[in-house]
């Protein structure tokens, strides 16, 4: 949630949608996206595209 709420701020649009599938919540939103070469290290520890980000949130909520 944290990261929709920052990066769905650096788009025009401004919309974050929450969802149930299979089991599993999803969150979208109409940020700028996910690079497709840093998908697989999302939830690593200490990655983060943002400026002043520490990259551990994703990796704890793994």
């Amino acid at each position: 949630m944290n990261n929709a709420v920052y990066w769905v701020g650096r788009s025009e649009e401004r919309v974050i949608r929450f969802d149930f599938v299979d089991g599993k919540i999803v969150v979208g939103d109409t940020g700028p996206g996910i690079d497709r070469d840093d998908v697989w290290r999302l939830f690593q520890l200490f990655y983060t595209r943002r400026s002043s980000g520490r990259g551990v949130g994703l990796y704890l909520s793994r």
